[in-house]
């Protein structure tokens, strides 16, 4: 010791350079290493001006909606080959407006537009079969059960597609909106071939899990404030219930509302089958939150689905632990409504009629009157063309003044089964059918095995439900965007995790 510095064994001439380099300055090596380093710095620098000298540029003389795909696709490719699993978060959210329309702007093409999300599905699975290369069968097989039915029922959207516009002369535009959907079933391919792994897997669920949770959380701020950040889904406006308005109660929207839901499934079934992996104060915050964004929509259809969801986790665990489950649901319910009743006191008594006015509603309710029309001229509308249908983008609402106060007014059904039907003819509801009882029959089997991924089956099994059978008479889920998305995630993750089951139950 004694202030002595000990450099054991072959340190120690490194030790003794060091020293001599601190006492008679840099040496000639390091000068030109360091005169290397200035000059790639430099070099780093003067690039970095140019690009950014050339994106003034661009801003100035080129359009925002050439110039931010110009800028976001390089960085976007780059993702998607490094992080698909992050990137098609990124897409689920811009899907389902999580993301503003206005930070996503549409592409011009051929005299018309298509949304940067769409084309952004398609480039996805262009990356991803370059990235699987030989291996896109194995990727495959989770889905394989859904080749027959997907199939048909797009098969069935193309043809209508095409008799819609070489026989009945409907405008492209419409026709192509209303075959958007079917597009869609690609995330299905595209999810498969993306995420490989477990850790892509938990890093693509937390993503899913966050996106709902954000989602939650502006809908509320929306409904609070009046603020509209999110773009799609209904406008804020007031509630409207049965002839009633509700001033100062502002409904807010979502597509992903059943994704939020999907999300609060998973926690109360992990909570039923496996108490210990949710926290009590962790649940209850985000059981707060998911349902908060839910309330504010005053979707009554989406407060079914979610009576029905609890009542059936109750079937699949069987256990004591469901009561635990009633009894946290309770608690966390009359917390939050009198929270709510002390910071905003009118949404508790509008949220009470939205309930209890199911009955007025039926009698003289506007949105009641609305779905009866169009169910009565689809159904005269199916009768003319018992075989085809109609087609895609095909009027068959009579001209009035309730179906020409918005441009998809004498087309739009809530139905989807008599959209189905009217759309696309028997054939294709016959398709639907079908996809429907292989999705629903595969996710109700793997649930009731009751293995450690129980909450993951379930909560896409009720997604799964909510959108094709508890919500499809009074929306048109599978005729829209979301709702297919939303069947597309439930499927995907659903086998996903069953063929990893399967795969260690034969090792």
């Amino acid at each position: 010791m004694n202030g002595q510095v000990y450099v054991i064994g072959p340190l120690k001439n490194l030790f003794d350079r060091k020293c001599m380099q601190l006492l008679t300055g840099p040496t000639l090596v390091s000068r030109r290493a360091s005169s290397k380093f200035s000059l790639g710095a430099a070099v780093t620098i003067l690039a970095s001006m140019v690009v950014a000298l050339l994106l003034g540029l661009f801003a100035v003389f080129l359009p925002w909606p050439i110039l931010i795909p110009m800028v976001v696709a390089p960085v976007g490719l780059i993702l998607a080959w490094i992080r698909p699993e992050i990137a098609l978060v990124i897409l689920v959210a811009a899907s389902f407006g999580v993301i503003p329309e206005y930070l996503l702007p549409r592409l011009p093409v051929g005299g018309g537009t298509i949304r940067v999300e769409d084309v952004g599905v398609l480039v996805m699975i262009g990356i991803v079969l370059l990235r699987n290369g030989g291996g896109i069968r194995r990727a495959m097989k989770p889905i394989e059960s859904y080749y027959w039915p997907i199939g048909a029922f797009i098969l069935a959207a193309i043809v209508s597609a095409a008799l819609a516009v070489g026989l009945h002369g409907v405008e492209q535009k419409n026709t192509f909106q209303e075959l958007r959907p079917f597009v869609y079933w690609l995330w299905l391919p595209a999810l498969c071939l993306a995420i490989r792994t477990e850790v892509q897997m938990r890093r693509f669920l937390f993503g899913i899990a966050t996106v709902a949770v954000v989602t939650a959380g502006l809908l509320m701020f929306q409904s609070f404030t009046g603020y509209s950040v999110m773009t799609k889904g209904q406008a804020i406006r007031d509630l409207y219930t049965a002839g009633d308005h509700f001033r100062g109660v502002l409904r807010s929207t979502s597509p992903a509302s059943f994704i939020i839901l999907a999300v609060l499934m998973f926690l109360l079934s992990s909570f039923a089958y496996a108490p210990g992996s949710v926290r009590g104060p962790l649940l209850a915050t985000l059981f707060l939150v998911l349902a908060g964004g839910i309330l504010v929509g005053f979707g009554r259809g989406v407060w079914f689905s979610a009576l029905l969801g609890v009542l059936l986790l109750g079937y699949f665990v069987r256990t004591s632990r469901y009561f635990g489950v009633v009894c946290f649901l309770v608690i966390s319910a009359a917390s939050g409504i009198a929270l709510l009743s002390m910071v905003k006191p009118d949404y508790v008594s509008a949220a009470y009629d939205r309930v209890f006015s199911v009955g007025n509603e039926l009698d003289y309710g506007k949105s009641f009157d609305r779905r009866r029309a169009e169910n009565i001229a689809a159904v005269n509308a199916i009768l003319d063309s018992p075989l085809l249908g109609v087609g895609l983008g095909k009027d068959y609402m009579p001209i009035n003044s309730e179906t020409t106060s918005w441009e998809s007014g004498t087309r739009y059904i809530h139905n989807t089964y008599i959209g189905t039907l009217l759309k696309l003819g028997p054939f294709g509801l016959i398709a639907l059918l079908w996809l429907v009882a292989v999705t629903i029959t595969r996710l109700w089997s793997v649930t009731r095995r009751c293995s450690s991924a129980l909450p993951i089956h379930f909560s896409a099994l009720w997604a799964a439900l909510a959108m094709m059978i508890f919500t499809a008479i009074t929306q048109p889920n599978l005729l829209a965007t979301p709702g297919v998305l939303t069947v597309c995630l439930a499927i995907f993750v659903s086998e996903w995790f069953r063929s990893r089951e399967s795969a260690i139950n034969e090792r």
